[in-house]
């Protein structure tokens, strides 16, 4: 039986290059903050901008957000918004 050579695994992301964007970094940590348990029990969650995460960044993510009928979006502050929505379950 002959040897397979072992190749290297794609790069995951989007664009040419493979490198994620700080959006989508930022993007990841909010999904993982929306689909934790607390969050989900209670059908809302407060989302913070952390230092490390650029102010544009965080714009278009409110601005994007705003947009989403099925989710509420409340300011609590320069880099704080608290979010909620229905449980589709209920």
């Amino acid at each position: 039986m002959a040897k397979q050579k072992r190749g290297r695994a794609p790069k995951m992301g989007t664009g040419n290059s493979g490198d994620i964007s700080s959006y989508e970094v930022m993007g990841l940590r909010i999904r993982n903050e929306i689909l934790s348990p607390g969050a989900q029990l209670n059908s809302s969650i407060r989302i913070y901008k952390l230092d490390s995460e650029s102010w544009d960044d965080w714009d278009r993510f409110v601005d994007e957000i705003q947009t989403n009928e099925e989710v509420t979006l409340s300011h609590i502050s320069p880099g704080a918004v608290s979010l909620s929505w229905d449980d589709p379950n209920s």
